[in-house]
């Protein structure tokens, strides 16, 4: 037997055991153009196969046995089309992926099932709007107020939609990914109606959000779990609740979904590492910090390193903390006149100090701490200087970028492996801290006009 076939013989039961499964589909728009099938994983997506499809608008792609969740269709012109993959042959026909009510499904039950309700839900959806717009009307309009058969037959009209709906999604398959991933799909896309229209069903939303079994690898293969982090907390967010019941709220939410992964290490770090970015992006500092603590003294959890180093700068940098010394040996400039080779933070004789982490290479450094200047005099008059920690790599690059400032500025050249932005956990430019001349932390600002409000505020 020659070793090709003999490789054949052993790599073909293989391959048709791991696939063994298609889609085929002709869609006569997409004609010549290239397509792609994906697979979702937690937050991000990964090609599984793609195929050029011919004239006639024919295309033939390969589905893995082994894989259960959401999938999608995606062709140069950038259309998208979902689909549940779950070992099953699927054939569509249509003329294009965005022509929703046009594609034709078969083999697939479960696809059949799921484009049968994406297609009927919309116009439920809408007459649902239009009732529900009506009844909000009715109630409060003084000229509808004692017309009590008609607000009755709104109501009435409403729960029948409403149960058109739940109807559905029960008389599908239990068992079936279809009659999972539909109330989540549901539960994300009420979220903006909700928070505009009907702000009583925000409480209700909030608790479904919090029953969400976020280790379940249905939903991690569903392409919704970034949705169901992101739509739960920005429905919080925008609650009408006070600033500090938000908070509250937030933290129940990551108390659930932080406990709730305790068990699966690879989740608890995916989900941590996005929802930490999410709520530094949207300046949610108290969530983001709680969020912090909350992993770092679990016991029974593993976080990566890189993970690990970001949130710690919460336990060890938080405010109240008494701040490392740091031993400054790098290019110090001031004004573009070069400093002792050494120092350390202490030799700042300033009642306060704004500690700031940044580089020529980033963008909102080249932003924000050129702003700097405008308040740097009136600042120090008022006990308030400045030291400017650069991650340069490249000396004319840093020094071209700190020439101006009036302010010191020092540089190793070490990037991130610089020793004081570990001893200071930075995992971000610009990262900025107030201290006392003690260097204890007084305040963590996210911008440089936070610290301008502070000075305005403490120091007039």
């Amino acid at each position: 037997m020659s070793k090709l076939l003999f490789l054949l013989l052993f790599w073909l039961p293989h391959f048709f055991l791991f696939y063994g499964q298609q889609i085929k589909g002709t869609f006569t728009a997409h004609a010549g153009q290239r397509i792609a099938l994906y697979k979702y994983i937690g937050t991000t997506s990964q090609i599984i196969d793609s195929a050029e499809i011919n004239e006639g608008g024919e295309f033939r792609l390969k589905i893995p046995k082994t894989y259960l969740g959401m999938g999608y269709l995606k062709t140069n012109d950038n259309s998208f089309l979902n689909l549940i993959l779950n070992g099953q042959d699927i054939f569509l026909k249509g003329k294009h992926l965005k022509e929703l009510t046009s594609i034709i499904v078969s083999e697939s039950i479960e696809n059949q099932m799921y484009y049968q309700y994406l297609r009927e839900n919309p116009q439920r959806e809408n007459i649902l709007t239009g009732w529900k717009y009506l009844l909000q009307e009715y109630s409060t309009a003084p000229l509808f107020k004692e017309n009590d058969v008609e607000l009755k037959i709104i109501n009435q009209q409403i729960e029948s939609v409403e149960n058109q709906d739940e109807k559905f999604i029960s008389s599908l398959d239990q068992s079936s990914y279809t009659s999972y991933i539909l109330p989540i799909q549901k539960l994300v896309r009420d979220i903006p109606m909700s928070a505009k229209h009907f702000p009583e069903k925000i409480p209700q939303h909030i608790k479904a959000f919090q029953a969400i079994d976020y280790k379940d690898i249905r939903l991690y293969h569903s392409g919704l779990l970034d949705d169901v982090i992101q739509g739960q907390y920005w429905l919080i967010e925008n609650s009408g609740l006070s600033l500090d019941s938000i908070f509250v709220q937030m933290n129940l939410s990551t108390d659930y979904l932080i406990e709730n992964l305790q068990q699966d290490e690879k989740i608890l770090n995916e989900v941590t590492e996005y929802l930490f970015d999410l709520l530094e992006k949207h300046s949610l500092f108290r969530a983001s910090e709680y969020l912090a603590l909350k992993v770092l003294t679990q016991n029974s959890c593993t976080l990566n390193d890189d993970l690990a180093n970001q949130l710690e700068t919460y336990r060890a940098m938080k405010i109240g903390n008494q701040a490392e010394e740091l031993l400054l040996t790098g290019l110090s400039v001031k004004q573009g006149l070069e400093l002792s080779n050494q120092f350390i933070l202490r030799d700042i004789s300033a009642k306060y100090k704004l500690v700031m982490f940044g580089a020529s290479w980033c963008p909102k450094c080249t932003h924000e701490l050129p702003k700097v200047k405008s308040f740097y005099q009136e600042w120090k008059q008022k006990g308030l200087d400045v030291i400017f920690i650069s991650l340069d790599n490249n000396k004319e690059e840093y020094l071209s970028f700190v020439k101006d400032f009036p302010w010191i500025s020092t540089c190793d050249f070490q990037g991130w492996n610089t020793k004081a932005a570990k001893d200071y956990y930075v995992f971000s430019t610009p990262t900025l801290f107030l201290l006392d001349h003690n260097n204890k932390i007084i305040l963590r600002p996210n911008s440089i006009a936070q610290v301008n409000a502070w000075v305005g505020y403490y120091l007039n």
